[in-house]
């Protein structure tokens, strides 16, 4: 059954069919599917300040999330491994930036394979460690086209996209912060995950659906978050 809503952010379309009801820290919540390019998404979408003020105050406490140096060190073997793909594509005069640094783990694991690295990272305590403790460049927020911090080889955000509430603006803006011949790397959490969608298994559908990801994309929703913003 079809229901009005807001329209989506990828195609315009005010119509999407029910998924679930309910999802991680949120039991009234509702997963919905767009009727038309098939973007799934959390319903009632937050406004911007509210989604501001639930990263500056309650997503780390609930998420149970260890302080920015134990998750440094948890988030090091990933990182290590994302380097190594990404081995082709650095070069000795590669300046990279990344948006959504997190504990600074990726940054800190590229950081000796190119010439420089840059991180946004929205959250102000993490941000602090980054700068004092592994003496990384940070930003709170992705920096605006003729800011003089264009010009990056390598733009890379790993599970991001989907925390934001609108990913065709971001990406057209990281767009802006590339070399021409420059390249962006996304990482998302895959809504056409068998346990989601094929094997439909209540239990892990009730842990993947959740609050903080207002976008579940598929292959070909991020394909088309991509060409919407000028990829």
């Amino acid at each position: 059954m079809g229901k009005m809503t807001d329209r989506c952010k990828l195609c315009g379309n005010n119509e999407s069919s029910l998924i679930q009801v309910g999802a991680r820290h949120a039991q009234e919540a509702e997963i919905r599917c767009c009727n038309t390019c098939e973007l799934v998404f959390l319903s009632p979408q937050p406004s911007q300040d509210e989604l501001e003020l639930y990263y500056a105050n309650r997503y780390r406490e609930e998420y149970l999330e260890p302080p920015v140096a134990e998750r440094h060190r948890n988030d090091l073997d990933e990182a290590y491994l994302r380097v190594q793909r990404l081995l082709p594509r650095l070069r000795p005069e590669t300046r990279l930036l990344e948006v959504g640094s997190g504990s600074g783990a990726f940054l800190y694991a590229v950081r000796p394979y190119v010439r420089e690295v840059m991180g946004v990272e929205p959250d102000a305590a993490s941000r602090s460690w980054l700068k004092q403790t592994l003496g990384l460049n940070m930003l709170e927020k992705i920096p605006q086209a003729g800011s003089g911090q264009e010009a990056f080889d390598l733009v890379v955000s790993f599970h991001v996209l989907e925390h934001i509430l609108d990913p065709v603006e971001v990406l057209g803006k990281l767009k802006k912060m590339l070399k021409p011949g420059g390249e962006l790397i996304v990482e998302v959490p895959n809504v056409a995950d068998a346990l989601v969608g094929v094997y439909r298994v209540p239990s892990y559908r009730q842990f993947y659906y959740q609050t903080a990801h207002l976008y579940y994309f598929s292959k070909q929703t991020l394909a088309l978050a991509l060409e919407k913003a000028g990829y």
